[in-house]
């Protein structure tokens, strides 16, 4: 499937681009997000999309991940074979936010397996919703409002499994 420039897309999300890639860099594996967010609400969707901004700054679709904000309770024994933090989903495992206050939400995205040529740069693309294909969380009422951590001991971040590649002359 190819995935049209998601430039217009990422103008209603909240985005963080990184610098040009130094080198030539693949990224294999499941990549890890970590947010440390404030919500307005109890519970929230979050879309989280990791994309590739070329030179000509042509946003590229890599991966995703989907995850309801009432299940990051982490869960070391979780029922199912976990590629990311593990969370058993159970009702009675599940934690509503508290408006205003920042929670900690960790999740994979979905594995990729790519190689970013030098000067590209990578994107993480936040979404509350993903219509039509998702419904927002909660369903009616006002959207969730996401106040996203970036610095000091809960700094936001995502772990890529990546790799520089090195061209030789032999």
């Amino acid at each position: 499937m190819v995935y049209p420039d998601r430039a217009e897309a990422d103008q209603k999300l909240l985005t963080y681009t990184s610098e040009p890639l130094p080198a030539d860099t693949e990224i294999t594996g499941h990549p890890i997000v970590t947010l440390f967010l404030a919500a307005s609400t109890e519970d929230a969707a979050l879309h989280v999309y990791l994309e590739g901004v070329g030179p000509d700054g042509r946003v590229t679709y890599l991966t995703e991940g989907v995850f309801r904000a009432i299940h990051r309770k982490p869960d070391d024994t979780p029922l199912y074979v976990s590629t990311g933090p593990g969370h058993s989903f159970e009702r009675e495992d599940a934690l509503p936010l508290i408006p205003g206050e920042v929670a900690e939400i960790a999740f994979a995205l979905y594995a990729t397996s790519i190689v970013l040529k030098q000067g590209y740069r990578l994107r993480v693309a936040i979404a509350g919703a993903d219509a039509p294909q998702f419904s927002r969380y909660p369903v009616s009422g006002p959207a969730p409002v996401f106040e996203v951590q970036r610095g000091g001991a809960q700094a936001s971040r995502i772990e890529l499994p990546m790799r520089a590649i090195s061209h030789s002359t032999e």
